[in-house]
Formats: structure tokens, C-alpha cells, sequence
């Protein structure tokens, strides 16, 4: 079977769905949330010589532009909602996000890049309210912390090993073989700040990046990747004209994605507040 041509792999492809529940998509429909890029491009970051970071990070081009009638229909989830495999946009009540922000959220971290996890009474009573809350919806949550993202950020995963943003890359929790991936359980991401706040990603699950990528399918491929960071960097330097879509999050919206079997990342347009990160169960 020929390979398709480069030129091929410029349209956007049938992929991982997206559901909206009733109070986001009484907000706005996935016309008016979902926007697409060309593709990708690389960034150099300074002072990366010789860590895994030396070639740059892959961000989304920033020529975004709505989506055509027939790009959305490849989207829309159609089925019930799979939460280990597709996206599901959801709302928490507005108390909650009051509650949060009755907590003086700047005092739970130290530094502006950093996830947090705190050792304080009223911010655990939160996390006790916001885990009902979210089992409630469906969306039961492992754990909870706290990230302070910057303004106009085109990366917001941090890796304080490094000192960098990681740009578009894949969740390694479980660290499953590439034929598993879609049994990990998914990650849950609300937005409490003031200003809107978007999910990047690229719609197409693990496995069917290796073929575009020139990897062969095999079971000793599949655990070679259980570390899929350079599955998902060859698949976006071998085809960096697949487009990536940017899904927003408009405050007190939340999404839960698969992240371990998905290429992804936060973006950020204006303003400056925390994005709330847990992975879900």
C-alpha cells in the first residue's frame, strides 16, 4: 500500500470527537469554540544544548480561522460521550469558582510557572467541594492542583526540570505500550480564571501517527513508544502541515480529554489567572 503523499495529510482527518454538555453549548456552539491552524512549526528554546529540548518545541502555527461545515461534522461527537476516549466540555457551578477565588488563590503558589499543590485548610475544603461537584457531573477527579498561567502564552505545560514550556507533546502517567493507550484514564482541566483559556490539540490517537511518521506497527513498536514524546515529535516533523485545533474554555468550563493518547497542550490569549488541573479517574 503506497504512503500518501505530504499533500495528503493537509486536511484535517476523522479523529478523537468533541462533546459540548448543555451549559457550555448554550454558551456557544463548536463553531464558534473551535478554531484550526496550518499545521505545526518548531521553536528554538535558549539554553536547551544537549537536553531533550536542543532541537526547539513544536507549537501550533497561529494563522487560525474557523472551520468549514464538512472540518466541524468530523468533530461533533455524535454517540454518548466516552470519557476514555474523547472530549467533553463541561461547566462547574458558579459557586464554586467563587469559592476559589474567595480563597485569594495568589497566596497557594510561589512561583508564576509552577503547578502547586498545598497544604492549606480552606483550599482543602475546596478541593473537597470540587470533587463532589465534579462527581456530580460525571467527571470524578483523582487529585487537584493549581497552575498560574502567563498572558499570551502559545505553551503553557512547564517543565521545571528544564526550565522550559514543553509545547505540543503526550501525557506519560501510565506510560502504557501505543496499543493501550486508550485505556489511561483521561485528564481533567477547568478553567477558574477571568479570562478565556484554550485546549490545543492535534485529533488523531496515538496509533494512527505511526504510519504518517514512517514507524511500522508491531508490538515491539508499540513499547519502544510507551514514552511517547518522540512519537509525537516525529509525527509533527514528518508532517507538520496537519492541522491542530484550538478548542476554548471560557471561565468555569472545564474539558476532560485523553491526554496520554492524544498530541496537546494549554494556549493562552489575554490575560493573566490560574487554570485548575486534575487528572480525572
Amino acid at each position: 500500500m503506497q504512503e500518501p503523499s505530504p499533500l495528503a495529510w493537509s486536511s484535517l482527518r476523522c479523529g478523537v470527537p468533541v462533546f459540548l454538555d448543555d451549559v457550555p453549548a448554550a454558551a456557544a456552539d463548536l463553531s464558534r469554540r473551535l478554531r484550526i491552524s496550518s499545521g505545526t512549526e518548531r521553536l528554538a528554546v535558549d539554553g536547551q544544548q544537549g537536553t531533550k529540548y536542543e532541537k526547539g518545541i513544536f507549537v501550533p502555527r497561529e494563522d487560525w480561522r474557523a472551520l468549514s461545515l464538512e472540518e466541524l461534522a468530523l468533530l461533533e461527537g455524535r454517540k454518548a460521550c466516552d470519557l476514555a476516549g474523547d472530549i467533553r466540555v463541561f461547566a462547574i457551578p458558579a459557586w464554586l469558582q467563587q469559592f476559589f477565588w474567595d480563597l485569594d488563590p495568589a497566596r497557594l503558589v510561589v512561583g508564576p510557572e509552577f503547578s502547586a499543590k498545598v497544604e492549606d485548610r480552606l483550599f482543602n475544603a475546596f478541593c473537597e467541594e470540587a470533587g463532589a461537584a465534579l462527581g456530580a457531573l460525571g467527571v470524578a477527579s483523582r487529585r487537584l492542583n493549581v497552575r498560574f498561567q502567563r498572558a499570551r502564552a502559545r505553551s503553557t505545560t512547564f517543565d521545571p526540570e528544564f526550565g522550559t514550556f514543553v509545547g505540543l507533546h503526550v501525557d506519560n502517567f501510565e506510560r502504557r505500550p501505543i496499543d493501550l493507550r486508550h485505556r489511561s484514564f483521561p485528564r481533567l482541566v477547568v478553567n477558574l480564571g477571568l479570562q478565556p483559556r484554550s485546549f490545543v490539540f492535534v485529533n488523531l490517537p496515538l496509533i494512527e501517527l505511526l504510519a504518517p511518521s514512517g514507524i511500522p506497527h508491531g508490538p515491539e513498536t508499540y513499547r519502544r513508544y510507551s514514552w511517547a514524546y518522540p512519537l509525537a515529535d516525529a509525527f509533527m516533523a514528518a508532517r507538520p502541515d496537519y492541522p491542530v485545533l484550538r478548542l476554548e474554555l471560557r471561565p468555569g468550563e472545564g474539558y476532560c480529554a485523553p491526554t496520554q493518547n492524544l498530541v496537546h497542550d494549554g494556549y493562552t490569549s489575554e490575560g493573566d489567572g490560574p487554570m485548575w488541573c486534575s487528572p480525572a479517574s
